[in-house]
């Protein structure tokens, strides 16, 4: 029997971009370069790396011409691992729990409780919507909202809620900043929880483990795993993605059925850059399908998330 309310039917993937975490204090690739270079001596305090040792790579950072750290790291591979913890330095302490319930939010950007309104008319039911998530963020926000959420609609305890969670696939694919104590992939070595605790070295080696920057190689079973969410759904978002080369490839989007599955989030692109993103698929993700819109809006012209 169809619902009218409250299930995603539809086969869905959702590709999501640093963008999407905007509204809930997170920052864009230019802006996490900022965040980085202001906070490069806390790797110092933290015990992470000497002071003078900090600076130099804050001064080569911010003198190399690049506008984020993943095109910084992939020329400078001798720093990869301490690009990492600069990426988590900068991170932790946006994961903030009040941000992801803000009231004040205006409904056009809170994109994370139009999705739970979409998902959540029954708690039994929850875990059969047919979405999928590929994020090429590193924090856990998304999880963090929809647990708590759950939690607090339905009076559910949180390994109930962490049960219907683990029914949809959710595939971090650069990794993520450890995992919520709930998440099945979690041991005591990699969890962390949902806080600022950017100060502490145990809390940053956590954090940095699991990250993979752009040019490094993703995990077989994760790729696959991404690959598999959306390349088999009906309709997949593209939400405040950058469409880089790599990350495009990785998805394998030139072998996508039909241009008329994919629709995406253009903010900002003028409809030269659209067309030329267009053009290096192959036109699988077309220029008309590609707005310069937010994303509640994108969900809903067209069909919303059913």
């Amino acid at each position: 029997k169809r619902r009218e309310f409250g299930m995603i039917e539809r086969s869905t993937a959702l590709v999501v971009g640093a963008g999407a975490g905007v509204a809930y204090g997170f920052p864009t690739g230019r802006r996490l370069r900022r965040d980085i270079l202001d906070r490069i001596e806390s790797l110092s305090s933290a015990g992470i790396v000497s002071l003078e040792e900090a600076r130099a790579f804050g001064a080569a950072f911010r003198q190399s011409g690049c506008i984020s750290i993943d095109e910084f790291l992939q020329s400078r591979t001798d720093l990869n691992e301490l690009g990492k913890f600069a990426i988590a330095t900068a991170l932790m302490p946006k994961e903030v729990h009040g941000n992801l319930f803000n009231v004040d939010l205006d409904a056009e950007e809170h994109w994370y409780e139009y999705l739970f309104q979409k998902m959540s008319s029954d708690f039994e039911d929850f875990g059969l919507n047919q979405l999928g998530i590929v994020t090429f963020n590193y924090d856990r926000s998304l999880e963090q909202y929809l647990h708590t959420a759950l939690c607090n609609k339905f009076d559910r305890s949180p390994v109930e809620a962490a049960k219907q969670l683990e029914k949809l696939n959710i595939v971090h694919m650069h990794g993520q900043l450890g995992y919520l104590d709930w998440q099945r992939e979690a041991d005591v070595a990699s969890t962390r929880d949902y806080k600022a605790d950017a100060a502490k070295q145990a809390a940053l080696v956590r954090a940095s483990k699991d990250i993979a920057v752009i040019h490094e190689e993703i995990p077989e079973a994760r790729l696959k795993a991404a690959l598999s969410v959306v390349h088999s759904a009906e309709t997949v978002f593209f939400l405040e993605f950058g469409y880089g080369q790599t990350n495009m490839e990785r998805l394998r989007v030139r072998e996508f059925r039909s241009p008329e599955q994919l629709i995406g989030t253009a903010y900002g692109l003028t409809l030269r850059e659209r067309g030329a993103i267009s053009r290096s698929v192959d036109e699988k993700i077309r220029t008309d399908m590609m707005y310069d819109c937010g994303m509640v809006s994108l969900f809903r012209n067209h069909r919303g998330l059913d």
